[in-house]
């Protein structure tokens, strides 16, 4: 799927018939790279997926791709995983980083220790962060209803935006 949309970096966007093109792209992408997110993935495909999933990162993240061009990095030039770069985890804390444009159903925020400024983690779609969450419990223990979840987090619950306190209240809640 990446060869299919690497093409658009050459496009210079200029005016809103373009942007509407855009905007449309994205979403279609995004609506078919979701379908797939949860399908099984074999080993050798796997790479593949990470591979799209940076490159429409590279393409809808604003705040990346400009991130990517001060690197000095063609995003076309990335061929292997290793070679993808993070964002440094500073820049949660100062900017909204989103990839498309949309309004968060749900904003986790780190604990802000020392009186820093938090960090900011904007979630699109409420649902699919609760289907990610149950899948991975899956994956990694089984079935969450075989389990009987507790948890101690006094310090989390005193706060709110903690993404450990609504993952934990899913997994008990789904078990």
């Amino acid at each position: 799927m990446a060869a299919n949309i690497s093409h658009v970096f050459a496009i210079d966007f200029i005016g809103s018939k373009l942007w509407i093109s855009f905007a449309f792209m994205w979403e279609t992408f995004r609506r078919e790279f979701i379908r797939d997110l949860f399908l099984p993935v074999d080993a050798g495909r796997q790479e593949e997926r990470i591979m799209e999933l940076f490159t429409m990162q590279a393409l809808y993240n604003p705040l990346y791709a400009h991130f990517l061009n001060l690197l000095r990095i063609a995003p076309a030039t990335i061929r292997d995983i290793r070679d993808i770069p993070f964002l440094p985890v500073e820049l949660f804390k100062s900017h909204a980083i989103q990839t498309g444009a949309f309004i968060p159903e749900l904003t986790f925020t780190s604990s802000g220790t020392s009186g820093q400024q938090v960090s900011r983690h904007l979630v699109r779609d409420t649902t699919l962060y609760k289907e990610s969450l149950t899948r991975a419990f899956r994956l990694a223990y089984g079935d969450p209803g075989n389990y009987c979840i507790l948890a101690l987090l006094p310090s989390y619950l005193e706060r709110s935006g903690s993404s450990l306190v609504y993952m934990v209240q899913e997994w008990i809640r789904t078990g």
